[in-house]
């Protein structure tokens, strides 16, 4: 058997498919007209799902005008090899993407390449999110400031906009919110741990808790007013540094445009040990300046 044929004789798009990154062509006005195997394994869309769709549609909102300018520049011949930006998933996750590309004056169309770098930005925000927060707690004036620093850093990580601290005061077993920031309502007045709805459970169980709509849709979440309302929840518990459940660390969504997966639950968990770490040592810190002689 011979094997000396051509390598231009093998089929090209069973080789592009063969890549784990995606090859994707679009048009002068942005419509997808191929998009390679890879397409479907970073954005969840098959390829007839988005041929002739427009391409800023899959761009995070929070991306497009970013990606405009770069797309003015890669028309006006302007190669871009490390472009970066947010699409959203097919299953509504955010996926961080590099991008290759340059405009093909020819046949008019722009020939880009897509890198799914997700891991690697979650790794370095993760790695920054925990070394601020723990910065936070030597350098907070007060826990109110430390709290506030944790929700921004967190909100870097993941969507955060409503988040809340339950902390177990282990003297009544009760459950305080010192911190709860909610676009629907204040804070949960205190209340015994095993009346605290999915906050005490999370504390009870020692265990991480990711609720849906199929979940949150039950009557035990209408009646909770830690959630009530929400479309996603999570919360993650906090251990102190005896490995004891000192709270919880929550975080929810009212939308659809903001779920959380299961490695929002990983993330979270793993930040949850700064933050336990953090608190302890702003609250002894305190403790220790109230009991000094004035």
């Amino acid at each position: 058997m011979s094997l000396a044929k051509s390598p231009m004789a093998l089929p090209f798009e069973q080789i592009i498919d063969l890549l784990l990154d995606a090859v994707v062509i679009v048009d002068a006005e942005g419509r997808y007209v191929y998009v390679s195997a890879g397409f479907e394994r970073i954005f969840g869309y098959a390829p007839e799902e988005v041929i002739g769709q427009q391409m800023l549609h899959l761009v995070h909102p929070d991306d497009r005008d970013k990606t405009l300018g770069a797309v003015g520049e890669i028309m006006a011949g302007q190669a871009k090899t490390t472009l970066e930006n947010r699409y959203i998933r097919k299953d509504g996750e955010v996926v961080h993407i590099m991008w290759s590309a340059r405009w093909v004056p020819e046949h008019g169309v722009r020939i880009a390449v897509a890198r799914d770098v997700s891991a690697r930005v979650r790794a370095e925000a993760t790695q920054a999110a925990v070394y601020a927060i723990s910065e936070a707690a030597h350098a907070a004036d007060s826990l109110q400031s430390l709290y506030r620093t944790i929700h921004r850093v967190l909100g870097g990580l993941l969507p955060a906009g409503n988040c809340s601290l339950a902390l177990l005061d282990t003297g009544n077993d009760h459950l305080d919110f010192p911190y709860h920031v909610d676009e629907r309502g204040d804070a949960p007045a205190p209340r015994p741990v095993e009346r605290s709805g999915y906050a005490g459970e999370v504390i009870r169980s020692g265990r991480s808790l990711l609720l849906g709509p199929s979940r949150l849709g039950e009557p035990a979440a209408a009646n909770d007013d830690e959630i009530r309302g929400a479309r996603y929840w999570l919360g993650v518990p906090l251990r102190g540094t005896r490995g004891g459940v000192i709270g919880a660390l929550a975080v929810k969504s009212y939308s659809e445009d903001a779920r959380y997966s299961a490695r929002d639950v990983l993330l979270l968990h793993y930040v949850s040990t700064q933050v336990a770490n953090a608190i302890e040592r702003r609250s002894l810190a305190t403790s220790r300046r109230r009991r000094l002689p004035r």
